[in-house]
Parts: structure tokens; sequence; C-alpha cells
């Protein structure tokens, strides 16, 4: 099978279990049609018709309704069906772990193979009549100990069907894109003044001591314009942050857990999605370096041109082209920190969310709710882990392109270790309703495109045609 070798016994009934909990809700949605007491008996002449042309199929029928309970058991056609495979010459075909019937993939081995679908009972497995519950079973104790977890509840293990999220196209991704930049644009386009007060905060920490008063003292002495210093620059840099990042991200995810497996995917995940957020920050950064420095620049140095243009002109001018990707391994630093730690987390969160309040997936306000508050949640984690490099990043712009180093000892020879935190409270204040209003934004407009993850999924319908065998709505 497709188990991490790794697992132990235990790991590998629980995956088990998960994956016939999975299956049996993958039947339950085929059975809405097959609820009158006739049901199972026009149910096993369904399958019968659809996947027992061998009989190694027909046996593992048999074997699977007699699992109903036996009021429910069809069993005057099990009766029938097990008298003519009885009265068959023994058949010796063997039916191992991993591997499902042959004719439910002939037309679906692109979509599905043997891996998504539980392990079946061998085709020698007894079929025992018992007369004091009129039904048929199973021996649980002439089981293989591999296979018992065929006989146990599943109900609480899975909480929906089996799925396989469809093939995304560049169309997708590019919806992903432009969520990613109303996402990143509005937000950030919002919080401007609270960017400037927190900038002032980290290169000016004398005349700033808080965020209220560093404000009001910007609002007094400069005017509400000085608010809004930066914003030419926050926009553009944070449309390209937006339109790389959110793709970049959900196109890396996918790659990694594909090339790990399905085994080492689930085992490596946290690794291989932290991986998964650096990279495309990396490349969202190659942008976002030359706008964040002219616009550290501006708001430390309101007076040194007159727009955003103007200063990317003086820099390259005075400093060269290349320093305006100076700060491009200490932002690359601060944000693929934090671009890290925001995607991971938010994942993390809201899956968790939903696994203890499943209700929470039923309406499209209840999931956005969900995502705003993991969002929340992922910027402030986010922003005591990148702090340090996003005060340092600022020291370097103020002093004119100072070096990394000698911005770090400058701050830990003036404050110790807390300068490195300088502004910590304002960042807070600052990222988490970013974070969270990006996640929202990015999500409704996902939900309003029709490409978020529940519209991405197609679903196991064991009793659809082989040509339909997978449908795209639960």
């Amino acid at each position: 099978s497709s188990l991490n070798p790794e697992f132990r016994l235990e790991e590998k009934d629980e995956a088990m279990r998960k994956a016939l909990g999975e299956y049996a809700l993958s039947l339950q949605y085929g059975l809405a049609s097959y609820t009158d007491p006739q049901g199972p008996t026009r149910l096993l002449q369904r399958l019968l018709t659809l996947y027992g042309g061998t009989p190694v199929a027909r046996k593992q029928l048999l074997l699977a309704f007699s699992m109903l309970p036996g009021e429910m058991q069809p069993k005057a056609l099990i009766g029938q069906c097990k008298d003519q495979l009885d009265a068959e010459p023994q058949f010796q075909e063997s039916i191992s772990g991993g591997i499902v019937l042959q004719e439910m993939l002939k037309s679906v081995e692109e979509n599905l193979d043997e891996h998504n679908l539980p392990w079946l009972l061998h085709s020698s497995t007894p079929l025992n009549f018992s007369p004091g519950t009129s039904g048929y079973y199973i021996p649980y104790n002439q089981v293989p100990r591999s296979h018992q977890f065929l006989l146990q509840d599943p109900k609480e293990k899975a909480a929906s069907p089996v799925t396989r999220e469809r093939r995304l196209n560049a169309v997708i991704y590019a919806v992903f894109a432009v969520a990613g930049l109303a996402g990143c644009t509005t937000t950030h386009g919002v919080l401007v003044p609270l960017d400037v007060v927190k900038t002032r905060l980290q290169t000016n920490p004398n005349m700033y001591p808080n965020l209220i008063e560093g404000a009001a003292k910007i609002y007094k002495e400069e005017g509400a314009s000085a608010l809004l210093l930066g914003a030419g620059a926050t926009v553009v840099g944070y449309s390209w942050y937006g339109l790389t990042v959110y793709p970049g991200y959900e196109l890396l995810k996918r790659e990694l857990l594909s090339l790990a497996g399905e085994a080492y995917a689930e085992a490596f995940h946290v690794p291989l999605v932290l991986l998964a957020g650096a990279l495309a920050t990396v490349v969202a950064c190659i942008g976002v370096t030359p706008a964040e420095t002219a616009r550290i620049r501006i708001v430390a140095r309101p007076d040194y041109a007159d727009s955003f243009i103007d200063t990317l002109k003086r820099i390259a001018k005075e400093e060269g082209v290349a320093s305006l990707f100076q700060g491009f391994g200490p932002l690359a630093a601060r944000q693929v920190l934090f671009g890290m730690m925001k995607f991971f987390i938010f994942d993390s969160f809201a899956d968790e969310i939903f696994r203890i309040f499943p209700s929470l997936t039923d309406t499209s306000s209840s999931q956005l709710f969900v995502s705003f508050l993991a969002g929340a949640v992922a910027g402030l984690a986010a922003s005591v882990v990148s702090q340090p490099a996003d005060t340092i990043l600022s020291k370097m712009k103020q002093g004119g392109g100072i070096s990394f180093v000698d911005a770090f000892r400058q701050l830990v020879e003036e404050f110790g270790l807390a300068g490195l935190y300088l502004g910590l409270p304002s960042r807070i204040l600052w990222a988490t309703p970013i974070i969270a209003g990006q996640f929202f934004l990015y999500d409704l407009l996902k939900n309003a495109f029709q490409v978020a993850s529940e519209d991405l999924n197609l679903f196991f319908d064991v009793l659809s045609t082989p040509a339909d065998f997978i449908i795209t709505h639960y």
C-alpha cells in the first residue's frame, strides 16, 4: 500500500480505518435512491451488474453486504450468489493489500489509482450464516490482522468521502493571483497610516515613544498627509506581492506534496508547507524590495523627494540601482519568516477549527469567518517571528544603506536585545488586521469565482457507471 513504511501498527490501523470511513461515506452518497425496503437488493443487483464480472468481484460484494445489519441484508440474493460461487471451481485469484477491482478502475486510471481506496478482504474469506441474527457475517478471528480494521465501525474516522482535487490550470492560478492582488493592495492601502507610525517608531524610537503618541505627534507637526507617506510605494509593492505569493504558494504546495508521494507528503507535511511558503515569498520579494526601499526612505525622510518615482530615481542616481535591492536579503529574511508562518498557521489553524466545529463548513459566511479568524492568528504569530528582521531592515534604510551587521550592532548596543523588537506592539496591531483581511478577501474572491477548496474537489461515487466514476458535487 501507499502507507508510510515507518508507521507503527497502531498508526496503520488508524490510517486504514480513516480510509475505510471515507469509502463508506462515498457509498453513502450513492445510497440516497436505495432507502426503501427493497433498496439493498436493488443496490446489490446494481453493483453486480457494474462490477461483478468475475467470481472474485462477486465474492467481494457479498462480503461487503454481509457487514450490513441482518434486517437490512438482501439475504435471498446473497444466498443465491453464494450458492453459485460455491458451485464454481475453486478460484485462485488473490486480492492483496492495495489492489482493488480492476473493473472499477479501467476508465478512471488517470483520476484514481489503487492507493485511493482501502484494502479488500481476501477472496477466500469465509461468509457464514447466523440463524440467530438471520443474517450473514464474516468470522472476525478468520480475518488476517492486517485486514481486521475492515470489520470495525469507521463512522467516527471520516469527515468526508474519498476525494481528489481536480487538476488546476492556468486560469485557476490566474484567479488566485487576482484574488491575492486584491487582498494585499486593499489591506495594505487601508493601513498605510499605521505603517507610517510603525516605521517611525523603529527608525526614531526616542521621538515616538508609542503608537498613539507617535500618531498624534506626526499629525500635529506634519499634518494628516504625513500619515499617508509612502502610500504609492505600498500599493505598487504589495500589488506585486499579492500577485505572486498567493498563486505561488498554491502551486508550490501542491507540487512539493505531489513530488513527495502520498505517504511522505503526510509524514513531512509541515516542512513541505513551510518550504512552499518560503519559496513563494522569495519570488515575491524581488518586486517588493525596491518599493519597500523607497517607502521607508519616504517615511523616515519626508523631504527626500516629491513622489515615489522621484524617490526611486534619486536613490538610483545617488547610490546606484543596486542600492534599490540592497535590502533584498533582510527583506527576504523578514518576509520569508513571515510568509512561512503566515501560510502554515493559517492552514493549520483553519483546519483545526473545521475539525472541532465541522458545522462551520456548512455556509460560505461561516467559512469566511474562520478565514478571518485564522488569518488574524497567523498575522500575530508571524509578526513575532519576523520582527527582528523587520527592525534591522528599517534601521538599514534609515542610515542610508548601512549593512545588516552594522544595523544589528547599533540596535543591540543602544537598546540591548530588546532593540530587535522595537515597534512589536504596533507591528502586531498592523499585521493582525492586514493578514486577517487578506485571507478574508482572498477566500471571498475564490468563492465568488468558484475556485474555493470545495469547488475544486471531485468525489468518488461507486454507484456511477465507470465513465462517471468521479463526480463534482457532494
